[in-house]
Formats: C-alpha cells, structure tokens, sequence
C-alpha cells in the first residue's frame, strides 16, 4: 500500500495504515483551507482494501485509486465546504467493491469510476449545495449486478450515471432536487434485465437516458416542475420498457423504441406539454 499525502497550513492530519497481502487500510484526515489528499491502492496481490478520506474547510482535492484484480474493496471521500473536487477509481477486475463520494457545500465535484469487468459494484455520489457535478460509472464489460445512485440537492448541479458494455440486471437512479438540472443515464451496449431511473423536482430540469440492445429492461424517469425535457430511447432486442411521468408547464418528451415487444407509458399533466412516442 501506499499512501501520499500533501497538505498546506492550517491543516489537522490523521495518516493510519498498515501494508500486507490484504485488508489495507489507509486513512485520512484533513480540516483548513487548500488541502490535497492521493491515496493508491493499485497493488494486484492485495484485497479487501478500504480507503477513507475526510476533509473539512475549502478548495480541498482527494483522488483515490484502488484496483488492478482486487476484490471487496471500499473507497469512500467525504468533503464539507466548498470548491472541492473528488476523484475515486477502481480499476481492473473489480469484484464487491463499494465506491462513495459525499460532498456539502458548494461547487463541489465528484467522479466515481468502476472500471473493467465490474461485478456487483456498488457506486454512490451524494451531494448537497449548489453548482455541483456528479459523474458515476462502470464501464468495460462490467456493471453485471452493478448499482449507480447519484442524489443532488440544491441548484444548477449535473449528474451522470453510466453503465457500459453488457449492463445485466444493474440499477442506475439519479435523484435531483432543485432548479436548471441535467441528468444523463446510459446502460449498454448490451443490457439485460436493467434499471434506469430519473427523479427530478424542479425548474428547468433536462433528463436524457438511453439503452441498447434491450432485454426485459426498465426506463423510468419522473419531473415535477416547470419547462421540463425528457428524451428516452432503446434500441434492439425485446421487452424494454419506458415510463414518462411530466407534471408541470411547458414540458416535452419523446420516446423512441426499436423491435417488438416494447411497451411505452406516458402520463402528462400541465400547460403546453409535447408527447411523442415511436414504435
């Protein structure tokens, strides 16, 4: 294992750790103004790795790096104040692995990634304040059993939450609260038995979600405001399902689904809203 660790003045500053075949553990703890924090657990022989990083005050960084064949790893990065930004990877082959990102204030930024044949992942961005950023995702041949949970409150914040390549029986929900948010949800190329959510309570919200070479998989997305837009599609395949739920003014939606067996359910209620729906 090993650990670096920068700080500026005013910081107060745990370090513990130990380094053996597994269960690493590295923690790390940071209170001021302008701190760095890099944890690296990117060894092939070590498992059951846990990465904790705290930071409380303003314009601090964390990045974490856990993977390359490990399992049952937990990475977690908790951040109160404002202007911090935090980057948390596990890479290679990551089985039961836990990746959470917590952040108060305002500003903040997240990227969660779970990268490489991922097997039931769990990944979780929570944010609360205003301006902030959430991107979560699995990618390469991964996201089998895999879970993506963004939650957003406050203003003008923007969320991602990806599954990609063969997304089986995986759950992506994003759940914002408040004015001018963007939610963007895919799971492909291949997905079997998934379920994407989007949950929006504002004004001006935006939601895009897609999925591809579909199988007995679930779209459902819900806005309750004013000048909404939702835009859904899934592509090939059989068995897909899209929920749209508007309530609110001036809201748009359009669903698109290709091959048979698809169902598409939507539900306006309002001034001015725009349905459309192909089959």
């Amino acid at each position: 294992m090993k650990v670096w660790i920068s700080t500026a003045t005013l910081a107060s500053l745990l370090v513990s750790g130990y380094s053996m075949a597994g269960n690493n553990l590295a923690g790390v703890e940071q209170g001021g103004f302008g701190h760095q924090a890099t944890v690296d657990q990117s060894n092939p022989t070590s498992t059951n790795n846990t990465v904790s990083v705290m930071q409380t005050g303003d314009s601090h960084q964390a990045s974490v790096l856990q993977g390359a064949l490990t399992d049952l790893n937990t990475g977690t990065v908790e951040q109160l104040g404002l202007m911090n930004e935090a980057i948390l990877e596990q890479i290679a082959e990551v089985s039961e692995s836990t990746a959470l990102i917590s952040q108060t204030g305002d500003g903040n930024s997240g990227w969660v990634v779970q990268d490489d044949f991922v097997i039931a992942g769990n990944v979780s961005v929570i944010q609360s304040g205003s301006m902030n950023e959430g991107v979560a995702a699995q990618v390469d041949t991964g996201g089998i059993l895999g879970t993506l949970v963004v939650t957003q409150v406050g203003v003008g914040n923007y969320a991602q939450a990806i599954h990609e390549d063969f997304a089986q029986s995986s759950v992506g929900l994003v759940n914002q609260q408040g004015e001018g948010n963007i939610a963007e949800l895919f799971q492909g190329d291949i997905t079997e038995l998934g379920f994407i959510n989007a949950t929006q309570n504002g004004v001006l919200n935006e939601a895009y979600v897609a999925q591809e070479f579909v199988m007995s998989s679930t779209i459902s997305t819900f806005q309750n405001g004013s000048m909404n837009y939702i835009e859904v599609g899934q592509s090939a395949m059989s068995g897909g399902t899209v929920i749209t739920t508007q309530m609110g003014d001036a809201n748009t939606h359009a669903t698109t689904q290709s091959n048979d067996g698809q169902t598409a359910i939507a539900n306006q209620v309002g001034s001015g809203n725009t349905g459309n729906i192909m089959q």
